[in-house]
């Protein structure tokens, strides 16, 4: 699930010339990704089967310091935003 996350985030990349980088996150228990916009900032990405708990997004937030998170999980029906994290469901993915 997660390689199929990072191929599609990648193909964006390419494909539509998004001016981002991608990373994974060196510390042990943490998210899947981080993306590094033109501008510094820092999203960090947690992608998962099964119900997601909001525990490991909120602490790679406050560690890089981020404005908001995103969760990919093939439980989330569809995309939601609760206070600062966006949940997209991993279908999304499938589309591209």
């Amino acid at each position: 699930m997660e390689n199929y996350v990072a191929y599609s985030i990648y193909r964006l990349k390419v494909e539509y010339h998004h001016n981002f980088k991608m990373y994974f996150d060196p510390r042990k228990g943490g998210v899947d990704f981080l993306i590094k916009t033109i501008h510094g900032d820092i999203i960090p990405i947690e992608v998962g089967i099964g119900k997601k708990n909001k525990r490991q997004i909120i602490s790679a937030m406050d560690y890089y310091k981020s404005d908001y998170g995103i969760v990919i999980s093939d439980t989330t029906s569809k995309i939601i935003k609760e206070e600062n994290i966006i949940f997209i469901p991993y279908i999304t993915f499938t589309l591209f």
